[in-house]
């Protein structure tokens, strides 16, 4: 996976909308929009921006643009998720585990295969 530039959060909403509609024009962006919509020449500089920083690549078809993704949503998501333990549990992704149990967030869960295993096992004692 390529080094990824950062995005700033408007940058991010559009790409999200992208990703939801794959390859698009502005318009159809804008549309996508929800209230209250940016302007559209702020849509416009945050398409220059991902086209620049490689997310999207402009296909012209006459005076228009349609824009291709360049990197995908799934990609984007492990680069941020890589950086995010890079930088704040110093590269020890057991260490985000360990807080996200520690608030609930996440529970070891026991696969059913083992949990047929362990009831055999007990079966097996009793007799």
């Amino acid at each position: 996976m390529e080094n990824l530039k950062s995005l700033t959060s408007g940058e991010e909403q559009v790409m999200k909308i992208i990703w939801k509609l794959g390859p698009t024009y502005l318009k159809d962006i804008m549309l996508a929009f929800p209230e209250p919509k940016p302007h559209q020449n702020t849509v416009s500089t945050f398409l220059k921006n991902l086209v620049i920083k490689n997310y999207l690549k402009p296909v012209s078809e006459g005076r228009i643009h349609k824009y291709e993704i360049s990197v995908t949503q799934e990609n984007y998501k492990k680069t941020l998720l890589k950086n995010f333990i890079l930088n704040f549990y110093d590269n020890n992704p057991n260490a985000l585990l360990v807080d996200l149990m520690n608030e609930g967030m996440v529970q070891l869960s026991v696969p059913e295969k083992e949990k047929d295993k362990d009831k055999r096992k007990k079966k097996k004692k009793k007799k």
